[in-house]
């Protein structure tokens, strides 16, 4: 990288009398050379991450929107900073995508867990010909040994909206399985709340 460094600059050194004599191809790669060679230096320059940020990429599961959602929400200066500067958020993004390895195919009783993180909720298994959703709780620890409902009769538009995690959270706190705050968008636990428990879909406990 310093040997690259260098010879751009030996390039830009080059007197202005000197590059008037070159002809419009070899002015073309110069410029062409450059620009590569600059997008290469940019890319190399890792952008310093904010301290927790790890903790909403694992939050977000990974997912690039939610993490820009938790960050901007989050009551944290330096996470706002990072989401009003996209550059800067795909960059940290990028970086901790390669450093941290999201657990994958997570079965508990044949429920999968969601890939968003939960306070409250372990995964949920959707049948849309039965509009059938099952729903695991977190249990006592975080291997996801909480209680199974299945609640019928479930759209599959509210489906979708309980896995987008459209209903922002409506209180703060925290438990062993996460932490949350007024407004915080993605939301599983108060999705699942609002538009299961609290809309009323008839339901049973399975486990």
């Amino acid at each position: 990288m310093e040997e690259l460094e260098n010879f751009v600059k030996q390039i830009l050194a080059i007197p202005q009398e000197v590059l008037a004599s070159y002809t419009p191809e070899q002015k073309a790669r110069i410029k062409d050379f450059l620009g590569k060679a600059r997008a290469k230096l940019q890319e190399q320059q890792q952008t310093q991450i904010p301290q927790g940020a790890e903790y909403l990429y694992a939050l977000a599961g990974g997912n690039l929107n939610a993490f820009r959602n938790y960050a901007s929400q989050f009551p944290n200066a330096a996470f706002n900073a990072m989401a009003r500067n996209p550059a800067s958020l795909a960059n940290i993004y990028n970086q901790l995508h390669s450093r941290i390895t999201m657990p994958q195919g997570e079965v508990s009783d044949a429920i999968p867990k969601a890939e968003l993180q939960s306070s409250n909720v372990y995964g949920y298994q959707y049948d849309p010909r039965s509009q059938s959703l099952k729903v695991k709780f977190n249990g006592k620890d975080v291997q996801g040994d909480g209680p199974v409902y299945q609640y019928d009769g479930v759209p599959p538009s509210v489906f979708k909206m309980i896995a987008s995690g459209a209903i922002p959270a409506k209180t703060n706190g925290s438990n062993r399985f996460g932490a949350w705050w007024r407004g915080k968008s993605p939301s599983l636990g108060s999705s699942v709340n609002e538009l299961l428990k609290i809309a009323g879909f008839p339901y049973q406990r399975l486990t």
